[in-house]
């Protein structure tokens, strides 16, 4: 898979994951100072409160060094950076979250790389739901420690205090973690966080109790381990808990109920007897740790091969995910075993990290540099191009790409369950428009050809998968329709259960009911999305019709634009001097608001965000929450989808990727 890392404020690929269940996840031991810098490490020594938020170094080594474990150092040297860095990171099944080096909290989403959840989400208005699944961290507040569950995320702020948010958790319901209490390390699971107190004394309690049922107690509980000893680290996994005493042996407990001791299935419970760990982290139904000489040991299930590491291997850092593991070497080289359905297993070659965190589907790491790299969860190969195509023009639908070669042949990639990345064969076409789950090309003779998903529960007949498996999809027969007559076309846009198509008088038709209000209207350009579609007048004025629920398709008024995009949530447009107009979004987030001063000559809208190229063919993206930015890149063409964003570089090659990250609204290479 293809793996970008990007050096500017939220430097974080993410990719789209299921959120509608609310289950699963293993979850990293947060450790201070730095939650999950080490790698679910055992927590360091007490921090006065007052004590900042430390620097951090180019070491990755298990803290605190239980003897006579040797430190193994990460030789290169970070190189240093003007742009905000983080210090911690932290994976959870449905987000992930990382503490900058100045102590503010960033999470962002890993959305449903799923049409059914796709549409759904828009439906139900996906970012109000997102703004209770543990990626709004409080305003106003540093940490010194963070850890991402299932559905909630807790974190330790600067005195030691803990807070939680999460499913169920707006900001007036914060006050779910122990009050007058301090800890030095915390965990957070499914729905269960623990943290150790100052004396390594294990405190738990439900920070979703309240707001949704439960079983278990709602109320913090002070857990009494055998042993009576103080306890370094805590990890908390799906069905049980592991931590470390303070002479390095780990002790465990679950799993039907947190508070029982009983085994479990597959005795992740039950660690070997005699050894002795710097280092525990709990996945889902197994445990992994480190040996003082570094070696891993895995207990627990091992279906995917999550409980076999690989022998010979030394480690400095360890994290569990939901089915795999991933590690650090001494010069900070990741190693993973366990599920790799998504990649999540596949560090990209040359990578040095100091820090590493396993989630669901996807692995999340701390570069040399401090800046966030990750890798996984491409489920349908949306940012997986082919290599050594050189495309004319690019169109993105929700999880899928098709593009033109310049002989006007096409090639798509991506989500194909019903037949959208699956072209005609010996079609060739002179423009493409890719729409929620279909696609569509115009052919020089105006006939317009449509695969996939047309007008909602009338899918192609092509098995469900995706053209990154290798499977030969074309071997099935693919469902081609033209929904327009009219010979005249010259222009086609696909959106969500519609399509519309510019003829050469200027005329706009669509499919599904969705044509323009007033059929004499003459169009220059038009744009189709959800429900509903946008065109501009010959005159450049703006024009929107359909459902109009969060101000979507009401164009600002007086305006005259040269271009328009429309998407689920907002429209933008560019004025004739360059500069973009957006509006949409009332009802779930703020209007995007693209860059100030900008001047741009082409602009694309997506699920949320919405990227432009400058005169340069430098590209710029906006939009609710989103990291999007190439520094050093010039393309010629982009094209936003869902959850991911394609673009043609100046010689024709494409380049995907994909990633929501909260707490920027503009993006900017500070």
């Amino acid at each position: 898979m293809r793996l970008l890392s990007f050096r500017t404020r939220f430097n974080v690929q993410m990719v789209a994951r299921s959120w509608v269940g609310l289950g699963l996840l293993c979850l990293l031991i947060v450790a201070l100072p730095a939650a999950c810098a080490e790698g679910r490490q055992a927590a360091p020594a007490v921090l006065a409160p007052t004590q900042q938020l430390p620097t951090p170094t180019a070491e990755v080594a298990p803290a605190p060094t239980l003897s006579p474990t040797p430190t193994i150092p990460v030789t290169p040297t970070p190189s240093p950076s003007t742009a905000p860095n983080f210090t911690a990171i932290s994976s959870g099944y449905l987000h992930t979250c990382a503490l900058r080096n100045d102590g503010i909290a960033v999470c962002w989403l890993t959305l449903a790389a799923s049409e059914s959840n796709a549409n759904l989400a828009i439906f139900l208005g996906l970012p109000q739901v997102l703004a209770n699944l543990g990626v709004s961290p409080p305003k106003d507040t540093l940490f010194l420690a963070i850890s991402s569950g299932a559905a909630l995320t807790c974190a330790l702020r600067q005195d030691q205090t803990a807070v939680c948010w999460g499913e169920g958790l707006d900001y007036d319901r914060r006050g779910t973690a122990p009050k007058d209490e301090r800890f030095t390390a915390i965990s957070s699971g499914l729905r269960l966080a623990c943290a150790l107190r100052i004396d390594g004394t294990l405190l738990c309690w439900e920070p979703l109790a309240g707001a949704m049922q439960t079983e278990g107690v709602a109320s913090p509980m002070a857990i009494q381990l055998e042993g009576g000893t103080s306890l370094t680290a805590i990890s908390l996994g799906v069905t049980h808990a592991c931590a470390l005493r303070d002479d390095g042996t780990p002790v465990c407990w679950g799993s039907g109920h947190f508070w029982s001791f009983d085994d479990s299935k597959y005795g992740q419970a039950s660690p070997p007897d005699g050894v002795r760990l710097t280092a525990i982290s709990s996945g889902n139904e197994f445990t992994c740790g480190l040996h003082e000489d570094g070696s891993a040991i895995c207990w627990g299930k091992d279906i995917d091969g999550e409980s076999s590491p690989p022998e010979g291997e030394r480690f400095a850092a360890i994290s569990s995910g939901f089915d795999h593991t991933c590690a650090l070497r001494g010069d900070g080289t990741p190693v993973c075993w366990g599920r790799n359905v998504e990649g999540q297993s596949s560090p990209p070659e040359g990578l040095r990290l100091m820090a590493i965190s396993s989630g669901y589907w996807h692995t999340c790491g701390l570069d040399l540099d401090n800046d966030l790299v990750c890798w996984g969860g491409d489920e349908f190969g949306m940012t997986s191009p082919p290599e050594n195509e050189r495309f004319a023009t690019i169109s993105s639908g929700n999880f899928h790409t098709c593009a033109l070669r310049e002989d006007g042949t096409t090639v798509c990639w991506g989500d194909n369950q019903f037949g959208q990345a699956t072209p005609p064969d010996g079609e060739q076409f002179v423009k493409l428009s890719s729409g929620a789950a279909h696609t569509c090309g115009l052919r020089e003779d105006s006939k317009v050809l449509c695969w996939g998903e047309l007008e909602g529960g009338r899918p192609a007949p092509v098995g469900g998968g995706n053209s990154r498996e290798g499977s030969d999809s074309r071997a099935q027969p693919t469902a081609v329709t033209s929904p327009f007559d009219e010979t005249d076309i010259t222009d086609i846009s696909s959106g969500f259960l519609l399509n519309c198509a510019l003829r050469s008088n200027g005329a706009v038709v669509c499919s599904g009911g969705f044509s323009p209000p007033n059929q004499s209207d003459r169009f220059s350009a038009i744009s189709s999305s959800y429900l509903y579609a946008c065109g501009l007048h010959v005159d450049g004025t703006p024009i929107c019709w359909g459902l109009d629920e969060i101000g979507r398709a009401s164009p600002p008024e007086g305006e005259r634009f040269a271009a328009i995009s429309s998407a689920a949530s907002h429209t933008c447009a560019l004025r004739e001097d360059g500069s973009a107009v957006c509006w949409g979004g009332e009802e779930y987030v703020a209007t995007p608001s693209p860059p100030k001063g900008e001047r741009f000559k082409t602009i694309s809208s997506g699920l949320w965000h919405s990227c432009a190229l400058r005169h340069d063919n430098s590209l710029v993206c906006w939009g609710w929450n989103l990291m999007s930015t190439l520094p050093g890149e010039r393309f010629k063409a982009v094209s936003t989808g869902a959850v991911h964003t394609c673009a043609l570089r100046e010689d024709g090659s494409p380049v995907c990727w994909m990633g929501y990250a909260f707490g920027q609204v503009s993006p900017t290479t500070e």
